[in-house]
């Protein structure tokens, strides 16, 4: 990502997928903070989103250094994930 453009262009990417209640981009850090219903969309689903929008991306829980599967009993809204996209 070079510029402020780009980080609207996968915002938008985003939240047009079903499930997403928010995305928020940090152009500095190269970083997209996603709040989504993981029984609607699953993460690799924002991966394509993103890739989709022409961007390179790689996916990670917000508060860990690896991605496990998220669990059938996660509530709704309760997974946020870190996108970090070049």
């Amino acid at each position: 990502m070079h510029c402020a453009s780009c980080t609207g262009t996968v915002e938008r990417a985003l939240t047009a997928l079903p499930g997403v209640d928010r995305a928020s981009v940090n152009l500095l850090l190269e970083r997209a903070d996603v709040r989504f219903d993981p029984r609607q969309v699953a993460p690799a689903r924002l991966l394509e989103g993103v890739r989709a929008a022409g961007y390179d991306v790689q996916l990670r829980p917000a508060n860990a250094t690896f991605a496990p599967p998220v669990q059938a009993e996660t509530s709704p809204w309760q997974a946020a994930w870190v996108i970090a996209a070049g």
